[in-house]
């Protein structure tokens, strides 16, 4: 009787179904509102052909969330000073001035305090972290 219950158990964690999170890019996602909002399509059929949940797509069309997909925390610089950032690392390494990831730090500390800004960094300081994503931007943009 125990090893039916095994086996009951066995079959009924194959037949769960998996949670999966954002199965469409940001691109199929703005596509998919771009022909809504267009009347090529209706959110169901939209939410078919992409795979979007419909409430998703109801969701950003009627602005309660951005169109733009951002999760966690807000981020210490607007996505406009963030490109501005990763241009700038770009002109100077093609002007054969690559910039370290300590004059990154320095750059957006002081850029913070000059515009009264509140700084969240851990002792006010931008971390590897912050670099990291600034730095792939840049390698995005090649």
């Amino acid at each position: 009787m125990s090893e039916n219950l095994g086996l009951s158990s066995k079959i009924m964690e194959s037949t769960k179904k998996k949670y999966a999170r954002f199965r469409y890019t940001q691109q199929q996602l703005e596509e998919a509102l771009t022909r809504i909002t267009n009347n090529d399509l209706s959110i169901n059929k939209a939410s078919k052909i992409y795979d979007i949940p419909k409430s998703t797509l109801s969701n950003k069309l009627n602005n309660k969330v951005p169109w733009q997909r951002k999760m966690g925390p807000l981020t210490q610089l607007t996505f406009d000073e963030e490109n501005k950032l990763a241009d700038w690392i770009l002109t100077k390494a093609k002007l054969g001035f690559p910039m370290h990831p300590e004059e990154v730090y320095d750059t957006v500390e002081i850029f913070l305090k000059q515009n009264e800004r509140e700084n969240k960094f851990t002792k006010g300081r931008p971390g590897k972290k912050m670099a990291y994503f600034v730095f792939a931007k840049t390698s995005r943009s090649n």
